[in-house]
């Protein structure tokens, strides 16, 4: 038996070879960009993933400063409310120091006012004998 194929025949097998071959490309073509995007999907979702957990922490460390700031701040205020205290009761004790003196100034003017009513009243007694 030996085979005997026409002209027509050798174009249209070559022909579907090719087509086959080809269509085997295009199929593993199809698959490559297939697997293509779905890696750039993963690498997309990743990088969305990435970004949302990188806002994540930068809203975080912004709270975290924030919070540290309203402390700073609240331990400042304290500090200045600490000074104004100590510096308004030293000027409490300076009136106090300073309206004893002048009670001791009067005191002092009021006994030798006495002092001086009391020599005046003698020396009139002396006087008048």
């Amino acid at each position: 038996m030996s085979l005997n194929y026409g002209l027509d025949e050798i174009i249209q097998i070559k022909c579907s070879y090719i087509i086959e071959k080809y269509k085997n490309k295009l199929k593993k073509l199809k698959e490559y960009k297939h697997a293509l995007k779905e890696e750039y999907e993963k690498k997309n979702k990743a990088h969305y993933v990435n970004r949302y957990m990188f806002n994540k922490e930068k809203e975080q460390i912004f709270k975290d400063l924030h919070k540290y700031k309203e402390k700073y701040e609240l331990e400042t205020l304290e500090k200045i409310k600490e000074k104004y205290n100590n510096y308004f009761a030293d000027i409490f004790l300076y009136e106090q120091e300073y309206y004893q003196c002048i009670y001791k100034v009067f005191k002092n003017l009021l006994l030798k006012k006495e002092e001086i009513d009391e020599k005046e009243k003698q020396v009139i007694k002396l006087y008048v004998h």
